[in-house]
């Protein structure tokens, strides 16, 4: 039995924690929840991202002995600065099955671990424990149409680089036009106009990451299909005057992921310079990677309750309800 009942102390607790938040108070739950359930969150990512350390140093390890890397060239090897390219090239095709098998591993393993950590960060929000099998069962029964929406997000990615490739075209036509024709006058402006054009991009970028980040979500814990799971994602951030609480959400992502990379870049350049080893930055950045995750999905897991609750008085009773039941065996099942 599940420890959520909905007349216990604990989840009345959590029912009337439910409440439209701040992004502050956003991070600082996403935050407690990590945290406190630091343990099980590792135990779900790293049989992914072990795997993938495995597989990326399998791949880079004869480029590295090319390097210089004492913990994978033998006695006599060249220095970093008297590296052949020839043998470089040939490095990296000794490394390129492993390459291949870890782009087939992260398109089939990646989303079920990223589903298992949405739907641990739910039943952390909850108030529900945060057990491997179960997270790992819904994230299994949710596996197809991840897969789906991975594909939607990956045309939609193409359609959008041609279309801002064409627009950028067109628009470095337009401004080279007003220089010519307005001389100084005309570059201020045309520097004004990109600036413009360039904060407005970044600013749509990380909505469109945010966007995809709440279908993949609405994807695990809705079980919407991959189509419905797309829409509601930009629904959900584009919509009823959420784009710019969405910009503050995913720049605080966005920051999180770039504190972790400073740790893991310090980390790795202190022990490449101590041990003169870059094979351990692929240990030490997997490591970091294990810990930054959680802190991702907890951020987008919180900030998608918040704007269910804000936008449509979302009853999470039912979905609290809804995980803790045991399953229930099929009616024509023997």
């Amino acid at each position: 039995m599940s420890s959520f009942q909905p007349g216990s102390a604990s989840a009345q607790t959590v029912m009337l924690n439910l409440r439209p938040l701040s992004i502050g108070e956003v991070l600082d739950r996403a935050f407690s929840i990590v945290f406190k359930n630091l343990l099980s969150f590792v135990a779900l990512v790293i049989v992914v991202i072990g795997p993938e350390i495995v597989l990326n140093y399998l791949g880079f390890k004869d480029v590295l002995g090319v390097m210089g890397d004492p913990l994978n060239s033998t006695f006599g090897a060249p220095a970093p600065g008297a590296m052949d390219p020839t043998r470089m090239l040939a490095a990296y095709a000794n490394g390129l099955p492993y390459f291949l098998a870890l782009f087939a591993f992260a398109l089939v393993v990646v989303p079920l671990s990223n589903a298992a950590v949405v739907s641990g960060v739910s039943r952390a929000y909850l108030g529900l424990p945060v057990r491997f099998a179960d997270c790992y069962r819904d994230a299994v029964s949710r596996w197809l149409p991840l897969l789906g929406l991975m594909l939607l997000w990956f045309v939609a990615a193409c359609v959008g680089v041609i279309s801002s490739t064409i627009a950028f075209v067109g628009l470095g036509a337009a401004l080279s036009l007003i220089i010519k024709f307005l001389g100084i006058p005309g570059a201020v402006l045309s520097a004004l106009i990109g600036i413009a054009i360039g904060v407005a991009i970044l600013l749509l970028t990380l909505d469109l990451y945010l966007a995809a980040a709440f279908s993949f979500v609405a994807a695990v814990l809705e079980r919407l299909g991959a189509g419905a799971a797309f829409s509601s994602g930009f629904q959900r951030v584009f919509g009823e005057g959420q784009f710019w609480r969405s910009v503050g959400t995913a720049a605080a992502i966005f920051g999180i992921v770039v504190g972790f990379w400073i740790v893991g870049a310090a980390l790795g350049g202190a022990a490449a310079a101590l041990t003169h080893s870059y094979g351990l930055n692929f240990l030490l950045s997997g490591l970091i990677n294990t810990i930054t995750y959680p802190f991702i999905f907890a951020v987008v897991g919180v900030s998608y309750y918040d704007v269910r609750i804000r936008r449509e008085g979302f009853d999470l009773h039912m979905l609290a309800a809804q995980l803790a039941a045991p399953a229930q065996p099929s009616a024509t099942g023997q």
